[in-house]
C-alpha cells in the first residue's frame, strides 16, 4: 500500500501536515518516494543469510535486553499515527524515539532487503508483511511482554492468521478498505443521474471513465493493488493466482488507461480535497481525511467514499520488529503501548482509520464510529477480501506490466 500526508500547498514539499518545528520535535525523517521491490528467490536466500548475519552481530553486541540504551527507533507510513502518541510514549517510558516514515510498502521493502537493521519498529501492511515474514526479515515476538494483546479485535487477529497462524512476528495496528472516492458534484455533472457510484465500473469502464477525463482519475501507484482493484472491475476471483486472470485485469487497466489522469499514492489526498481529480481509488481513510481538508478550505463540493457492490481489498497494517533490531525490548514496549485502549483510541480519533484494538472503541468519537466510510457496517464488510501475497513470478509480471501502462505503452 502508499500512503501520504494531505497538507496545505505550502506543507507538501515537506511531507508533513504537521509543523515539524513546533509540534514534532522529535527526529522525523521523510522518505518520499514509491519504488518497486521485486522480491527473487535468489534475493530471499541471500536475505536470510544476511539476516543471520545480523542477529548473531546483535547477539553479541547486546548481552541482554536489559541492558539496551533507551531508545527506539521508528519506521511508519506517513499520517499513520496520532500527534502526541511519541511524546506520550516517551514520557512514560524515558525511551527516546526517532520516527521516520514512508509512504509506501515497497520502499519499505526496499530498506529491510538492503539489510537496514537499525529499525526497531516497522509497519508494514499484511500482504507485505507476510513476504517479509517468509524471507526471515522480522524477529520473534516475545508474547509474554505483551499483555494488552488482550484488546485486540478477535476478528482482525483471525483474519491475519493466513499470514502469521501464531501470532509470533506480528500485531494488528490499523486497517482500512481500498474503494472510491467522489467528488460527487463533479462526477454527476459529468456522468449523469444513473451513473453506477456503487460499481467498480465507474472506473474500469471505458464508458464512464471517458466522462470523468475532464476532471480527473486518480489510480493507485502500486502495481500488485491496481491489479487487484482491476480483478474486482472484472467481475474476477480477487485472490486468483491464474496468470490469464491477471492478462484480463491487464486488458482492462489498458482499455482506460488514456483517461487516467495520474497514478498516486501521495498527492490524490491533496487532490480530491482541493478539487484537482473527481475520482480516485483510495483508502478508506485517507478519503474521509480529504473530506475534512475540503470542508477546512471552504469547497463547495461534495466528497464520499463508496465500498464497490462487487467488492474491495482489505488490508491490515502490521506492526513488526526486524530481525537485526538493536533495540527489541524497546520495540516490545512501544507495542504493548500502542495496544491501550487510550493510546489506540487516540489513533482512530486523528488519521481516521479503525483500530485493531475493540477495547478502545468506547474511547472513539462517535461521529467515527457512526461513520459508515470508517468502520463499514456488518453487510459491507461481507464484500471485503483481505489482501494476500501473490507468487514472485506473478508479482514481478505484475510490476513489469505496471511499468508498461504507467508509460503509456
Amino acid at each position: 500500500m502508499c500512503r501520504f500526508p494531505i497538507s496545505p500547498a505550502m506543507q507538501r514539499e515537506s511531507g508533513s501536515r504537521w509543523p515539524v518545528a513546533s509540534c514534532r520535535p522529535r527526529t522525523f525523517h521523510i522518505v518520499n518516494r514509491c519504488t518497486t521491490a521485486m522480491l527473487t528467490q535468489s534475493s530471499l536466500k541471500a536475505m536470510r543469510a544476511a539476516v543471520s548475519c545480523a542477529i548473531t552481530a546483535a547477539i553479541c553486541c547486546t548481552a541482554a535486553y536489559a541492558d539496551e540504551a533507551k531508545v527506539l527507533h521508528v519506521y511508519n507510513f506517513s499520517e499513520n499515527i496520532a500527534p502526541g502518541t511519541v511524546e506520550k510514549f516517551e514520557k512514560e517510558t524515558g525511551i527516546k524515539v526517532t520516527y521516520d516514515v514512508y509512504d509506501t510498502d515497497d520502499t519499505l521493502m526496499t530498506k529491510l532487503l538492503a539489510g537496514r537493521s537499525d529499525y526497531d519498529i516497522v509497519v508494514p501492511s499484511n500482504n507485505y508483511f507476510a513476504k517479509e515474514k517468509e524471507a526471515g526479515l522480522f524477529a520473534r515476538l516475545d508474547l509474554s511482554k505483551l499483555p494488552n494483546l488482550k484488546n485486540l479485535d478477535p476478528q482482525i487477529v483471525n483474519l491475519i492468521k493466513v499470514n502469521d497462524p501464531k501470532g509470533e512476528y506480528g500485531v494488528p495496528y490499523v486497517w482500512g478498505i481500498t474503494g472510491l472516492a467522489y467528488n460527487l458534484t463533479e462526477v454527476r455533472k459529468r456522468a449523469g443521474a444513473d451513473a453506477p457510484l456503487n460499481s467498480w465500473d465507474m472506473i474500469f469502464d471505458p464508458k464512464w471513465a471517458a466522462k470523468l477525463k475532464s476532471c480527473g482519475i486518480s489510480l493507485q501507484d502500486n502495481g500488485g493493488e491496481t491489479f487487484q482493484d482491476a480483478l474486482f472491475g472484472a467481475k474476477l476471483n480477487p485472490d486468483t493466482q491464474d496468470p490469464k486472470d491477471f492478462k484480463v485485469a491487464l486488458d482492462k487497466l489498458k482499455a482506460i488507461r488514456p483517461y487516467v489522469t495520474q497514478f498516486s499514492s501521495s498527492s490524490y489526498i491533496a487532490d480530491l480535497a482541493g478539487g484537482d481529480v473527481c475520482a480516485a481509488v483510495a483508502y478508506s481513510g485517507d478519503a474521509q481525511t480529504a473530506k475534512l481538508q475540503a470542508k477546512a478550505a471552504g469547497r463547495k463540493f461534495d466528497l464520499a467514499f463508496v465500498i464497490p457492490k462487487e467488492g474491495a481489498p482489505l488490508w491490515v497494517d502490521m506492526f513488526a520488529i526486524p530481525a537485526g533490531s538493536p533495540h527489541k525490548e524497546n520495540a516490545m514496549k512501544f507495542i504493548d503501548f500502542m495496544l491501550r485502549a487510550d493510546v489506540s483510541a487516540m489513533q482512530t480519533n486523528e488519521i481516521k482509520y479503525p483500530t485493531s484494538v475493540s477495547a478502545a472503541r468506547p474511547l472513539i468519537d462517535p461521529k467515527i464510529t457512526n461513520d459508515p466510510a470508517i468502520f463499514p457496517p456488518p453487510e459491507d464488510m461481507k464484500r471485503v477480501t483481505l489482501e494476500k501475497p501473490l507468487p514472485i513470478s506473478l508479482m514481478r509480471q505484475i510490476n513489469r506490466d505496471y511499468l508498461e501502462l504507467k508509460a503509456g505503452r
